[in-house]
């Protein structure tokens, strides 16, 4: 008979998992072009002033460096190499967790918009983000599961497509031709089918969705939708840091006459406004659409949260205790919009 050999409890292993319990993680997933540069700016300029608060924040200054290394990469069938990729990842997100639990941060803010795909992959396919379910789940896997909650930012589709063109031409890409930007124009997934995709793979996590009309200006906004600190908000610098705008077309026109690419530039329309690759019923198209989605939104269920306008609520008792509201101590006029 083999006697049974009795292993006395690891007290300071099941204190650290009640520890790391603590520390809620949020990914900010973006999208492009949706002044998601812009926030991760804001994250990175208000660090020290976070951490007092018990919030960290990954941005891609820190995630582009070595933490998410081999995660980014296209959604082919997985190989021997691409799984001891997602393997190291997930041994050094768990461990660099682990060190914020013991130094007393509460909240993980991961804002990472590669994380569900590339503007270049969805122009080469012509869809919008059509691998998202494989590519979110490689990080789903590396940080365990363990994920509380889902930010993302919406935005009109004629403006979301004419600001990822003018970032690909500015970078070598080909200015369309009318068919192609009509088969943009009705490319057949959502922001809907984005949030499906997202609540199908992380069915645990809530979800806040936002509009870039109604908050692209107000990273502080995002911030309290995102992690519900509505206490650390209001301290936040939130100076003007707008990065990543999208170039006019006489700007447009200079960058592909300096690269050599005069044909490429005559195919912009004369003029230095914002450019709009789409005619009049391509745009109506994609009105409709964005309209059709907010509806959606507005009646997802109870996993999804949805803000179409600015005016939040400030909880009596934060106000009180604050003697602020979350705009930083003065009231800004309630503006509808989205």
């Amino acid at each position: 008979m083999i006697d049974a050999v009795y292993q006395a409890p690891n007290f300071g292993e099941t204190l650290l998992r009640r520890i790391i319990a603590v520390l809620k993680t949020a990914l900010h997933l973006g999208v492009h072009r949706c002044a998601t540069t812009s926030f991760q700016a804001y994250l990175d300029q208000n660090t020290q002033v976070l951490a007092q608060f018990g919030v960290a924040a990954w941005t891609p200054r820190r995630t582009r460096k070595a933490l998410f290394a081999g995660l980014v990469r296209p959604p082919e069938a997985a190989c021997q190499a691409d799984r001891a990729k997602d393997d190291a990842a997930r041994v050094l997100v768990e461990r660099e967790r682990d060190a914020l639990a013991q130094q007393g941060i509460r909240n993980l803010v991961v804002s990472e918009e590669n994380m569900i795909g590339t503007p270049r992959d969805n122009l080469a396919r012509g869809a919008l983000y059509p691998h998202l379910p494989q590519r979110l789940a490689r990080f789903v896997n590396a940080f365990g599961g363990k994920i509380d909650d889902i930010g993302l930012c919406i935005r009109n589709y004629e403006d979301y497509w004419a600001s990822v063109l003018a970032f690909s031409t500015a970078h070598g890409g080909d200015v369309p031709s009318p068919s192609e930007a009509a088969h943009l124009a009705r490319q057949p997934r959502n922001w809907t089918t984005l949030v499906q995709d997202i609540a199908q793979a992380v069915p645990n996590a809530r979800i806040t969705v936002w509009t870039f009309e109604a908050f692209a200006g107000r990273p502080r906004r995002q911030f309290n939708m995102l992690t519900g600190r509505i206490d650390v908000a209001h301290m936040l610098d939130q100076s003007p840091n707008w990065k990543n705008s999208s170039r006019n077309c006489n700007k447009l026109r200079h960058i592909l006459k300096t690269k050599g690419r005069a044909e490429m530039a005559a195919r912009l329309p004369r003029g230095g406004g914002t450019w709009m690759p789409f005619d009049t019923d391509d745009r109506a198209h994609m009105q409709a659409r964005y309209d059709a989605d907010k509806r959606w939104l507005s009646h997802a269920g109870p996993q999804i949260t949805f803000h179409a306008q600015t005016a939040i609520k400030v909880p009596r008792k934060i106000h009180a205790l604050t003697g602020a509201d979350q705009t930083g101590g003065h009231h800004e006029p309630t503006r509808l919009m989205g």
